[in-house]
């Protein structure tokens, strides 16, 4: 199963991962995970997964995590003097368009 490969995964890509956990009371009830990639003139950071703890699904964890992580990720890109592409994957979720705006991808060919 999956799960058993996460602590593999966040050990050996440790230097790419971007994220945080939410805690209430020294418990751990959201988690929101993302890559993050930089490049001469770019801070990449796209969107991965995240979870929450059903218990405190009303409490909207998922917008307050991408809030955080995005307000660090902007922090972080004009330290560096980079712009900053944002990624929560494919549009077209309501919550995605409530606090996202859509720029052109490029893709480069050989």
């Amino acid at each position: 199963m999956g799960k058993d490969y996460v602590s593999i995964v966040f050990r050996e890509l440790r230097d790419l991962l971007y994220g945080d956990v939410l805690f209430v009371n020294d418990q751990p009830v959201g988690i929101r995970i993302a890559y993050k990639h930089e490049t001469p003139r770019w801070l990449f950071v796209n969107l991965v997964q995240g979870g929450f703890d059903q218990e405190f699904g009303h409490y909207t964890l998922g917008n307050i995590m991408n809030f955080r992580n995005i307000e660090r990720a902007e922090v972080e890109a004009m330290t560096r003097n980079k712009p900053l592409r944002y990624c929560f994957g494919q549009t077209g979720e309501a919550y995605k368009e409530q606090s996202t705006y859509e720029v052109p991808n490029y893709r480069l060919s050989a």
